[in-house]
């Protein structure tokens, strides 16, 4: 288990909310893709995922209901500079100060983000992360309510690094309601 290069476990089917950390404990220290959408993450989660996964460049984080305040900014520190690829798709607590941490601790090394869905996130989070995260290849900002599909359409001179076919987001509406 020590050497696990992956663990999906795919919403968590397959471990209840308190083996969690345990799992993470055991079998964190070789992954490197580590996908916990959908599983309740607490402060203990947060702390073994911080401690105990050092070596994660692919995180997915999807369907994140609530998040001690302190936790994914502590997570996110931590990560600085080896997480590549971040989901936080669907998360009730992701906006904009979300993606001031992303811009402060991870422009170096993030290079995808998914942020699909993510209502609390707005035009002005984005600009600070096109400032920031230079490094940026994808980006999924569909169903982001803060954000207007005016604003959307301008994604792609805002983050010229990366191919307009890596940016979704929302289809532009030829019809108003």
């Amino acid at each position: 288990c020590r050497t696990l290069p992956a663990a999906p476990p795919g919403g968590c089917l397959a471990l209840p909310p308190a083996a969690i950390p345990s799992f993470l404990e055991t079998c964190g220290g070789g992954l490197e893709i580590l996908d916990l959408s959908g599983c309740r993450v607490d402060a203990q989660v947060m702390e073994a995922l911080s401690r105990c996964c050092t070596k994660v460049r692919e995180l997915s984080l999807g369907y994140l209901e609530e998040v001690p305040f302190r936790a994914l900014p502590l997570l996110l520190r931590n990560a600085a500079g080896r997480i590549t690829s971040l989901a936080l798709n669907r998360s009730v607590m992701v906006g904009d100060s979300t993606l001031l941490l992303l811009g402060r601790h991870m422009a170096a090394s993030l290079t995808s983000l998914d942020i699909t869905g993510c209502k609390r996130v707005t035009r002005e989070g984005v600009l600070f992360l096109a400032w920031h995260c230079k490094e940026l290849r994808s980006l999924k900002v569909r169903y982001c309510a803060g954000m207007s599909s005016d604003f959307q359409e301008t994604l792609p001179k805002i983050f010229p690094q990366i191919p307009q076919d890596k940016i979704e987001r929302d289809k532009p509406r030829f019809f108003k309601d």
